[in-house]
């Protein structure tokens, strides 16, 4: 089963009803709350006098309110649907088999809530600046009930924008899923993202601050001569002052925290590991960063083991053994292989003492492998003096053999060039045998320890054009078969008869 007739079975439209009917929820309490406060209280007339004011002589048989909750609600419900309408489209193409999100459905969908919440708390601005503004210089003499009604709309309209904008967020959980697959969310361009510091302090100010504000105001309408207002007044003070300040330095810390956690991660994943979390509580928080600094020391070691790694093999050999589960086998492979060695070096070796043998082999080797990697070829192991390299494995390369012999060519050019340093002790000379074919390229070895390598004739047959280099006194030997390979036009140098080999070998000066 396909990802996409997966994704087309598990999505339905009812994926968007569901955080859609939290905004129609979110206002339905609002509604019920905003009718209880101003009916349980006795307004003397006054939306008589507002229908009245408003509407001419016959205003007074008619509900403002319920007029208003009928018309405004299903409004913001279409101008929601209008809103998400890619996003509607994408969950119909989705069910059809079709493609998935583009960039505007999901920008979309990623508004849903804070739209949801704009739309709710626009629906109530009206009825809160009618009482505000309008309706005190048209209803006289009624102006403390008025600015209760005032408030009482004001707390609905901050409720329903609050569970609107939670309720919402937390039911189209399913759509962001399948919208956005790998996550990223916060990368979305065009989009700001949402604080955790901004929407605790909000819910705090729902929940806690205004409750507590509302209430007392609104016994200090009803009856403003009530002495416990005082004292209630006091207390409710303290509690506001107090529990704001826990909760904004829990929300300050906790959005700290998650600040520190997500900037070090951003530098984790651009190769950055130098950064920590600085770990100051027990709580989950702490125990995030806890596991981003383990993390962060696991991914160091890691590093460290793959730089020690990439210098015992070449960086292609490392990478796929990292990436591909390790095991034994091989598969045929056709590739150029290449040996180049010191000519004399039994005579440098007698001359030079071991410390100053192995600085000299090692300012060799320096130059011949870089040259190896500017032609991508790959360093397949040291045999004393000799290099041997490999081009066309592990990596598949279509070029390898002319690659093979340009990297001879510069092997001699930088051979020639060390030389010229002055900083030698010795004058080296160097004999380069290449043969193209094909061989066994894997990992061999016991199942306990084993090195990626290629095993064939191509390689028994370059060893041995290597040794008649200084025979023929050319620094470079190549086969017929690196001729046609490659279709440069080698100087033919005859036949020759290589060692433990049948059959006389068709040899070219590189």
């Amino acid at each position: 089963m396909t990802k996409t007739t997966k994704t087309r079975r598990r999505i339905h439209l009812g994926h968007f009803l569901w955080p859609l009917s939290w905004v129609v929820i979110a206002n339905g309490l609002a509604v019920v709350l905003n009718a209880f406060l101003i009916y349980s209280t006795p307004l003397e007339g006054v939306a008589e006098a507002i229908a009245q004011a408003l509407f001419g002589e016959a205003g007074f048989m008619v509900d403002f309110g319920n007029i208003y909750s009928v018309a405004v609600f299903p409004i913001i419900v279409c101008l929601l649907i209008w809103h998400q309408w890619p996003v509607l489209k994408t969950i119909r193409r989705l069910r059809r088999g079709g493609e998935g999100p583009d960039r505007k459905a999901r920008r979309r969908l990623l508004r849903f809530p804070t739209v949801a919440a704009l739309l709710s708390g626009l629906a109530w601005l009206l009825p809160l600046l009618l009482f505000t503004v309008l309706v005190p210089s048209l209803v006289e003499g009624r102006l403390i009930i008025l600015g209760q009604r005032a408030m009482i709309v004001f707390y609905a309209g901050l409720l329903a924008s609050a569970v609107s904008y939670y309720g919402s967020s937390w039911a189209m959980r399913r759509l962001l899923l399948i919208f956005f697959p790998e996550g990223r969310l916060a990368e979305e361009s065009g989009l700001e993202p949402t604080s955790t510091r901004k929407r605790l302090n909000f819910f705090y100010l729902i929940v806690g601050a205004l409750p507590i504000i509302v209430m007392w105001l609104y016994l200090f309408s009803y009856d403003k001569d009530n002495p416990l207002l005082l004292p209630l007044g006091i207390i409710a003070g303290m509690a506001l002052l107090l529990g704001g300040w826990v909760a904004d330095s829990l929300i300050i810390k906790l959005s700290r925290q998650l600040t520190r956690a997500a900037k070090v991660t951003k530098a984790v994943s651009r190769g950055d590991l130098e950064g920590t979390v600085t770990v100051t509580s027990r709580d989950e928080a702490g125990r995030l960063g806890d596991g981003i600094n383990r993390m962060i020391e696991g991914l160091v070691e890691r590093e460290r083991m793959r730089e020690v790694f990439g210098r015992y093999v070449s960086p292609e050999v490392r990478d796929r053994l990292l990436a591909e589960p390790p095991k034994l086998g091989g598969e045929l492979r056709e590739v150029t292989v290449l040996f180049a060695d010191i000519r004399d070096f039994t005579v440098i070796s007698g001359r030079l003492d071991p410390q100053r043998l192995v600085g000299l082999l090692n300012r060799y080797f320096a130059t011949t492998v870089a040259a190896v990697d500017e032609y991508r070829g790959y360093v397949n192991k040291f045999i004393g003096d000799a290099v041997m390299a490999v081009f066309g494995a592990p990596l598949e390369d279509p070029g390898h053999t002319s690659r093979a012999l340009a990297c001879a060519r510069e092997m001699v050019t930088r051979i020639e060039a060390l030389n010229n340093t002055g900083e030698m002790e010795v004058r080296l000379r160097v004999g380069i045998g290449l043969h193209t074919g094909e061989v066994v390229a894997g990992n061999i070895g016991a199942p306990k320890r084993f090195e990626y390598t290629v095993i064939g004739e191509p390689v028994n047959v370059a060893s041995r054009i290597q040794g008649l280099s200084a025979e023929l006194g050319r620094p470079i030997l190549a086969s017929a078969a690196v001729n046609e390979a490659c279709g440069c036009g080698l100087d033919y140098l005859g036949e020759h008869q290589l060692k433990g080999l049948a059959g006389p070998q068709r040899l070219y000066a590189g």
